[in-house]
């Protein structure tokens, strides 16, 4: 062999060698055992005061569009069932009874997703309760049951709507 091809063997096998390490060195923890992560919401939050950029596109079918509110108002109560889910899941985390009533309102920016898609680009979330809008799992899950609701897909310009809800609406009934 030539030199060559032992210079050119000897790299193969650091290159190998380098990789089998990394691998077994980021094996990560053993089946059963807790790890330091927490969950995080998979849907984004945004700077609702950030500029928006009105691109000019080619003049296509349906381009420069807006969702009609009333869509967009019915997709969002689409998502009251999976934020109740999260007020019974922090009930039963902070060890309160199921019929006792969380005080506060929520209010939600969702910035549409103008690009033809249904799901949000992302959610903010405001809790007048100042105790539940410091404890971050829950307001995550709240920003995840209206994150996950898919709302009207239109072509045109992200748009941000705002809703406000109770946190935890309960039972009662409301008589004008």
């Amino acid at each position: 062999m030539t030199p060559r091809h032992l210079v050119r063997r000897f790299g193969v096998f650091t290159a190998a060698l380098a990789l089998a390490t990394s691998v077994v060195g980021c094996k990560g923890v053993e089946k059963g055992q807790r790890t330091g992560r927490t969950v995080q919401a998979k849907i984004a939050e945004f700077d609702p005061n950030a500029d928006i950029e009105l691109a000019m596109g080619d003049g296509g079918e349906n381009e420069g569009e807006r969702p009609d509110d009333y869509d967009v108002q019915k997709s969002f109560e689409g998502s009251f069932a999976a934020m109740d889910a999260c007020v019974a899941s922090y009930k039963q985390r902070k060890g309160i009874r199921s019929e006792t009533q969380l005080d506060g309102d929520i209010e939600f920016a969702v910035k549409l997703n103008g690009g033809g898609h249904t799901k949000p680009l992302g959610v903010n979330a405001k809790i007048t309760s100042a105790k539940l809008d410091k404890d971050q799992q829950f307001k995550d899950c709240m920003r995840e049951a209206v994150g996950k609701t898919d709302f009207p897909k239109y072509k045109g310009p992200h748009v941000v709507a705002n809703f406000s809800t109770m946190v935890d609406a309960g039972s009662e009934y409301w008589e004008d």
